[in-house]
């Protein structure tokens, strides 16, 4: 795995590029790489919305969409479907209804408090159904987070290239619900999603009088949530 110099799609995000690789607290999303259920080498499984199937997750969209959960063994014409953590990756488009489908969970967050939501989104170019990027929409409680879909566009022709995309945002409940939307067009059939973290900062941005109250951490990671949602990204391979 080769990582390059990070590239951002906000000036916020070149602010906020350093402060990234390390964080204290826990990951708190289960089954964030789709190790589970196993798929079985070289395989895939498909879910339906609506479905449990996926530890941790709820598989969303219009009723009949799915999504699939695909060994880093499988390969398709010419192309080898590798993960970027672990032996499993999640396929927003499935196998066949390439919608606006996806997958959600919900986990426990402090109010006011800063979380960053970490990712791997992976493109392939390859073969001759696979489009030339991977779109994905991210949502916070079922609102869009970044007001534009996250897009991968790197080319590879063998095998799935992965950008880490980091995503600042400020919880509002007790309980927050993180959603990905794939929003490839129905022509693509391939959008990798994989290794997913959130990271409380443990900043938490309100009190009585409104004022910002840092906790033990540095003021620049407070800047990550006011800044809202600027996206960060590293290229892997």
């Amino acid at each position: 795995m080769r990582n390059r110099s990070p590239r951002t799609l906000a000036l916020a995000g070149t602010l906020l590029a350093g402060l990234m690789p390390a964080y204290a607290a826990p990951n708190v999303i289960v089954n964030g790489s789709f190790e589970q259920p196993i798929a079985g080498n070289g395989n895939f499984r498909s879910f339906s919305a609506g479905d449990s199937g996926i530890p941790g997750w709820t598989i969303t969209g219009p009723g009949g969409t799915a999504v699939a959960i695909v060994d880093t063994n499988f390969s398709q014409n010419g192309v080898t479907f590798n993960a970027a953590d672990g032996v499993q990756w999640l396929d927003l488009t499935g196998v066949t209804s390439n919608v606006r489908e996806g997958v959600a969970q919900v986990f426990a967050t402090i109010p006011g408090e800063v979380y960053s939501i970490v990712f791997d989104l992976g493109n392939t170019t390859g073969g001759f159904v696979f489009g030339t990027q991977s779109d994905v929409s991210i949502e916070i409680n079922g609102v869009d987070l970044v007001g534009a879909p996250v897009v991968n566009a790197d080319p590879d022709p063998t095998g799935l290239a992965y950008e880490e995309f980091t995503i600042p945002f400020t919880a509002a409940t007790a309980l927050t619900t993180l959603g990905f939307i794939n929003d490839d067009p129905s022509s693509d059939n391939s959008n990798a999603l994989d290794n997913v973290r959130v990271f409380d900062s443990g900043v938490n941005t309100s009190r009585a009088d409104g004022q910002a109250v840092p906790e033990p951490a540095s003021v620049l990671v407070l800047g990550l949530g006011l800044l809202g949602a600027a996206v960060v990204r590293r290229r892997r391979h």
